[in-house]
């Protein structure tokens, strides 16, 4: 009989996940949109557009996510989701107009966020305490890993056979990843996979849900989602306008934005695990505020550095760096506040309502890009705005509480909330 999967083995597989959902699903397109712009002839007003319809396939997922995990069961969501990414990935190869573009995106958006939403659940159950804020922060640095990627084979794939092949490969690899998932995952425990009700003997009841949405609404959960849609509103268009902003603002080749997006992925493969350590150490909430200067130095480089002429190139690279510690850190620090302070199916439902403000974020974010193109000519204007946000987001990191002290106090107050 083969062992049961650890601790590690389950954190390296979601990092797989988060790779494919993400850094294929949702961040490959940025790095082609140039190409498949000139292949399909759309303009950047579509590209807006586009991306931010597939926010809402994110957005019903995440709501969905919410509710139905504890129905039927994590595991078994975050599988299907993945295998359906792996699906939509595959139809991009064959891609012939941009009505089936927003489709694919809208469906791969909706695959990142069923496969992010329930993996704090199984964390809560399968992951140690100690070690959660370290794994969350590796896994949501996953998506570094998918963009490292996209950085080494887009260009050498484009050359020689198009931006179609480069569908075709990642499509191979993820459904790759979802069989090795599938055999391995499934031998989970029922405590750690995320038991539907039914299994448990005990159906889900309407009051229990109003009984959590109730708990998810108070200031504390409000201010966890307006956090989340800052996140999106900010980190979204920020990577989608990058390339662009590189190749046709700025005329710099297909090659610079390439190593740009490796050097980004490069650094945020540590980058994730080494803000989860720290987090461990000092406090999500210290570790989640320097995430957010971060972003802000990140965005404000930006700005400035394409008001100068000529560009300069190291100020780029600088502002990836910069970006990379704090873009796949953030989507695993605030996963680990809520699960410090909330526990099961209400982390869960806050965590997916968080998840469906990030979506929203993203989808004014990504329009806003677009439209700034194609009003004011550059992308510029975005990565301004984007540096106002990111300070706004500082100033919520410092009246959000601190969750070791919040625990603390919940706990002697005994309301912290018990697994359901």
């Amino acid at each position: 009989m083969k062992r049961q999967p650890t601790a590690l083995e389950i954190t390296l597989f979601f990092t797989a996940f988060v790779a494919v959902t993400y850094g294929f699903g949702i961040y490959l397109f940025a790095s082609l949109v140039a190409e498949m712009r000139q292949d399909l002839g759309f303009d950047y007003t579509t590209v807006g557009l586009v991306t931010g319809i597939a926010q809402i396939g994110f957005l019903i997922a995440a709501l969905l996510s919410g509710v139905l995990s504890p129905v039927i069961g994590a595991m078994r969501l975050i599988l299907g989701a993945l295998a359906t990414t792996s699906i939509g990935l595959l139809a991009m190869s064959q891609l012939f107009g941009t009505p089936m573009l927003g489709l694919l995106l809208t469906v791969m958006g909706a695959g990142a966020a069923a496969v992010w939403v329930p993996m704090v659940a199984v964390c809560q159950q399968a992951i140690p305490a100690r070690h959660q804020a370290k794994a969350l922060g590796l896994m949501s640095s996953g998506t570094s890993y998918g963009v490292f990627l996209n950085g080494l084979i887009v260009p050498p794939l484009v050359a020689a056979w198009g931006w179609r092949s480069v569908w075709l490969v990642v499509a191979v690899l993820s459904l790759m990843l979802f069989t090795a998932g599938w055999l391995r995952l499934r031998r989970l425990p029922a405590a750690a996979e995320g038991t539907p009700h039914e299994a448990r003997g005990n159906p889900p009841r309407l009051d229990g849900f109003r009984d959590r949405l109730r708990e998810v609404l108070q200031p504390l959960g409000l201010l966890l989602i307006v956090t989340m849609f800052l996140n999106g509103f900010t980190c979204m268009p920020f990577q989608t306008y990058l390339v662009p902003l590189m190749r046709e603002d700025l005329g710099w080749t297909v090659d610079m934005s390439a190593r740009l997006w490796s050097l980004i992925g490069g650094v945020g493969m540590v980058g994730g695990f080494a803000l989860g350590w720290l987090a461990d150490r000092i406090s999500v909430k210290w570790a989640m505020l320097i995430t957010y200067l971060l972003l802000a130095a990140a965005a404000a480089t930006i700005f400035a550095m394409s008001h100068l002429l000529p560009p300069v190139p190291a100020m780029m690279h600088l502002a990836g760096v910069l970006f990379s510690l704090a873009f796949y850190p953030i989507f695993g620090l605030v996963p680990a506040y809520v699960s410090a302070i909330y526990r099961g199916d209400t982390a869960t439902l806050l965590f997916g309502i968080g998840n469906i403000a990030l979506g929203l974020g993203g989808f004014l974010g990504n329009l806003a890009g677009g439209y700034a193109k194609s009003l004011m000519g550059s992308f510029t204007p975005i990565y301004g705005v984007i540096t106002a946000a990111s300070l706004l987001l500082v100033l919520l990191a410092l009246v959000t509480p601190n969750e070791r002290r919040r625990q603390v106090k919940l706990s002697g107050q005994r309301a912290v909330i018990a697994p359901s």
